[in-house]
């Protein structure tokens, strides 16, 4: 006999139980994982046991879902056991770790006997069920080869299997950033069992090739794109999965300013970012303001000085910075700091020599009205600046070095 629906006399004939909503549950519902183990002989006679895997079960007695076994005039019953207890109705936890189930059968005859996997629903693939022969050490898997054939003893080998449930490893991958070799995959295997695990691109090219896994491992530095992953097992088991790695954008920016020098008083400065791939940019104007989500901006600033303007554009797994320098010179009057004549030129230069914390980055030349008349950039390690007086004959100059962390002020005639 063979089971094909759900139906009483299933129940009556099969599993010798009393129907209840919860039992009937296990044969309606859709997303159970469910697995039936049937037991027969060489002369027809039939009989089958239900394990099904649901999270709030237990490894003990669960009242509302197992169906003890009603043991009755048949000549052939196959059951669980929980302790001393026969079930044709077990629930177990769901299959996140190993589960053994000692299996009973009762017959009424020697003869050659076979254990098969007579149906199973959502079972994963990868998971595993070994049947363990107590009597000659043989570890069958039942997934590889649905029927297990033996020599039966009905008067000694009542307890003689073992059901090992075996949870299917986990994999998964971790997309890779913009650098697109960044990817990574990884298994983890709940199971004792190990796992030989083998990684192919799709050309057949072996990358990772036959490692052990008995608990987690990743491998890294993967491009972008599609792998095998082969796994295989002490039992025979071996099954193929495909994944994918998938890849950030690559995030490509340029910013530009309208102008890197301005005077506070017109100090507004038009930045511009061409970038691609970015979804969002954002700008640090160097002075605490800040802005986002445009690629053309104005900004103003409202005191001299030198600002490092930044701008981030990204994606997700992928951002690119780029920075332009803005300096802004204050209004220069002989009414400033520069009340009284330094130092004459000698010799036809001026020779400038000041604290290297300065960090120099601007030397700036200005006359007596603030009129700017040089402009240079400088070396940020320099102590000494040379300035050749013959450019400025007859003139008195004021001298501004702007640095990182300080400023250098001068007032020379040059004769």
């Amino acid at each position: 006999m063979k089971k094909v629906t759900f139906s009483t006399f299933l129940f009556t004939v099969l599993f010798q139980v009393a129907i209840n909503a919860q039992t009937q549950n296990f044969f309606e519902d859709v997303f159970l994982e469910r697995i039936w183990l049937s037991v027969t002989n060489l002369n027809g006679s039939y009989n089958e046991t239900l394990i099904a895997f649901k999270p709030d079960a237990t490894l003990g007695i669960d009242t509302a879902y197992d169906a003890e076994k009603l043991i009755g005039s048949d000549n052939l019953s196959l059951y669980s056991k929980i302790g001393s207890r026969k079930y044709a109705i077990q629930a177990l936890p769901s299959l996140s770790f190993d589960i053994d189930v000692p299996l009973g059968i009762e017959a009424s005859v020697d003869d050659v006997y076979t254990l098969a996997i007579a149906e199973e629903v959502n079972f994963t693939v990868g998971a595993q069920l070994i049947v363990e022969d107590t009597k000659t050490g043989i570890f069958h898997n039942l997934r590889n080869e649905q029927n297990f054939s033996f020599q039966f003893d009905h008067q000694l080998d009542t307890l003689r299997f073992i059901a090992h449930f075996k949870p299917a490893p986990q994999y998964g991958a971790l997309s890779g950033s913009c650098l697109l070799n960044d990817g990574a995959i990884y298994i983890s295997n709940p199971s004792e069992t190990f796992w030989n695990v083998s990684i192919f691109d799709l050309d057949s090219t072996i990358i990772i090739n036959n490692v052990a896994v008995d608990s987690f491992i990743q491998w890294s530095q993967f491009v972008a794109g599609f792998y095998y992953i082969s796994f295989r097992n002490e039992y025979d088991a071996m099954y193929n999965v495909a994944i994918q790695i998938e890849s950030a954008l690559p995030v490509e920016m340029q910013i530009s300013a309208s102008s890197n020098l301005v005077d506070i008083t017109n100090a507004t400065v038009d930045f511009t970012a061409i970038l691609s791939g970015a979804e969002d940019i954002f700008w640090d104007f160097g002075d605490g303001s800040f802005d986002t989500s445009q690629t053309q901006i104005s900004h103003t600033y409202n005191s001299p000085g030198i600002y490092t303007v930044t701008a981030v554009a990204g994606s997700p797994g992928c951002e690119q910075f780029d920075s332009e320098i803005i300096t802004v010179n204050g209004v220069i009057t002989a009414l400033e700091i520069y009340t009284e004549v330094i130092s004459n030129c000698i010799n036809g230069n001026i020779l400038l020599t000041f604290n290297k914390s300065i960090q120099p980055q601007i030397l700036e030349i200005f006359d007596i009205s603030g009129k700017r008349l040089q402009t240079k950039t400088l070396n940020a390690l320099q102590q000494n600046i040379e300035i050749d007086c013959s450019l400025f004959l007859n003139q008195l100059i004021l001298i501004r070095v702007m640095g990182q962390s300080g400023e250098f002020n001068a007032k020379y005639f040059c004769n």
